[in-house]
């Protein structure tokens, strides 16, 4: 199959996809590239782990889009509560 034909569908779709969705597909593939090499048990705990991190994220920047504060990312943020079952520390 030659994908260069089919890569202004993709690209077509690709935009009409949020990109937290993207993010999240991106995160995941990432994750099970690493767990490929380190050649680890896949599991989905990691995905939900990593599920979590990506939508606090998505809340921060959120928090910094309506406070105006969007060049401000790096500074000190207000706590967000760590989902439930996530234990790490922000």
């Amino acid at each position: 199959m030659n994908v260069v034909q089919y890569i202004p569908q993709i690209s077509e779709l690709l935009n009409r996809i949020p990109r937290q969705m993207l993010l999240l597909l991106k995160t995941n593939d990432l994750l099970r590239g690493i767990e490929t090499i380190l050649q680890t048990r896949a599991s989905s705990s990691s995905f939900i782990n990593m599920s979590r991190c990506c939508t606090h994220a998505i809340a921060r920047l959120a928090f910094f889009k309506v406070e105006g504060l969007q060049g401000h990312a790096s500074q000190k943020t207000p706590h967000f509560p760590q989902p439930e079952g996530n234990s790490q520390q922000s």
